[in-house]
């Protein structure tokens, strides 16, 4: 419950801030479904969770299966964008380009 909770959170501060975020994953989904590309800064900010806050790798790896359940989604191709490339990166280039100058 919590993870989809922090899902669907993230998605509405996006939402709430008249962006899907998909514009800042461009460059690491350029050609990929819109689906994808809202997902990759989605699944970079949940890995950050799972990883650095919760300390907790299981949980990261059962949401990355989670999400083979339901292929035609894009969920899965968007986590393995953000698997082969560095969430901290991506997590910093949204906060570069949305002017946010927190530190965490």
């Amino acid at each position: 419950f919590v993870d989809t909770l922090a899902h669907e959170l993230i998605h509405q501060i996006f939402t709430q801030n008249e962006t899907s975020g998909s514009i800042y994953s461009e460059k690491y989904a350029e050609n990929e479904l819109p689906t994808v590309k809202r997902h990759v800064v989605v699944y970079s900010i949940l890995k950050y969770i799972y990883l650095d806050i919760f300390n907790d790798p299981n949980r990261l790896n059962e949401d990355i299966e989670r999400s083979k359940f339901n292929l035609a989604t894009g969920h899965f191709r968007a986590w393995e964008i953000v698997q082969n490339n560095d969430y901290k990166e991506i997590i910093f280039n949204l906060k570069k380009e949305t002017g946010s100058s927190s530190e965490s």
